[in-house]
């Protein structure tokens, strides 16, 4: 099974980036390999 369907949706989640810098928010969907997510204020 890939990835993309194993992943629960409307989850919070953290994402680290290469450069160092990072942000938080819900995970609302999967597309084309891409993470789509609803980024906290």
């Amino acid at each position: 099974m890939p990835w993309q369907q194993k992943i629960p949706y409307f989850q919070p989640i953290g994402i680290s980036f290469v450069d160092g810098t990072g942000t938080s928010g819900v995970l609302c969907g999967v597309s084309d390999g891409k993470l789509l997510v609803m980024k906290y204020l």
